[in-house]
């Protein structure tokens, strides 16, 4: 771990457990790595089908939340989940404009990802917003659409 994330962690430890319930377990959690990448692929499509549901376009929703994750060192289970952290928000956003930028829109994407078609919507246009101001941002944010096409055109040929 860095010395980063071991002050963090010492910090975590040293709140009181009553200010915050999940203190010890997120600290732990911390200290595990869970917060970043599953280490293997059958996590992901667990995480994936639990979220989305069988009918979703698995393997492209996969390599989607696959690169998103990576590009935003976030765990899929927060990616799909439903906590409302500010770290996860820009990763959310940019894993949803990415799907859209297939051609999914409205109730498509919002089942696609677990969400509601409003969520999805909220999403797209405050990651198009964000875009314009930061380059470092939009090119995550294609990075991502080109992860689900590859995974696209894998899937049609």
């Amino acid at each position: 771990m860095s010395d980063e994330t071991t002050s963090i962690v010492a910090w975590l430890r040293s709140l009181p457990q009553n200010r915050l319930q999940s203190v010890g377990w997120l600290a732990t959690c911390i200290e595990r790595g869970d917060h970043r990448q599953p280490a293997d692929r059958d996590e992901l499509t667990r995480v994936v089908v639990n979220a989305c549901g069988a009918d979703a376009p698995l393997a492209v929703v996969q390599a989607a939340a696959r690169r998103t994750c990576e590009l935003f060192d976030v765990h899929p289970r927060d990616l799909f989940g439903g906590y409302r952290y500010g770290f996860l928000i820009p990763a959310r956003f940019a894993f949803y404009t990415g799907l859209s930028r297939l051609g999914w829109k409205g109730r498509r994407l919002g089942r696609a990802v677990g969400r509601s078609h409003g969520t999805v919507r909220h999403g797209v246009e405050s990651a198009g917003f964000v875009a314009e101001r930061d380059p470092a941002y939009a090119a995550k944010i294609e990075d991502i659409t080109n992860a689900a096409l590859r995974a696209l055109k894998e899937q049609t040929t």
